[in-house]
């Protein structure tokens, strides 16, 4: 499996790292990794993904997988998420 993510990761594909937040942030398939989260979720938002956004703030309010919540952080990233603001 970590073959494949390598493999999927060096597209920088923006879906692909939006989806790997996702496994990373709720342990889907993965082990649970705040800090894998953050990386692809930050990777996948600089690319254009509001729901990569929406995961970090998750992660950050939260404490996800080794991260300490971060009543700042989530602010920030909720307020990412919502474009209209």
């Amino acid at each position: 499996a970590q073959k494949n993510i390598d493999q999927a990761l060096a597209t920088r594909n923006r879906d692909v790292l939006e989806v790997l937040a996702l496994w990373y942030a709720n342990a889907i398939g993965v082990d649970r990794n705040g800090r894998k989260a953050i990386r692809y979720g930050e990777a996948a938002f600089v690319q254009g993904s509001l729901k990569a956004a929406r995961i970090l703030s998750h992660v950050y309010k939260h404490g996800v997988g080794g991260v300490e919540p971060d009543e700042n952080r989530e602010l920030y990233w909720g307020v990412q998420a919502t474009p209209n603001h």
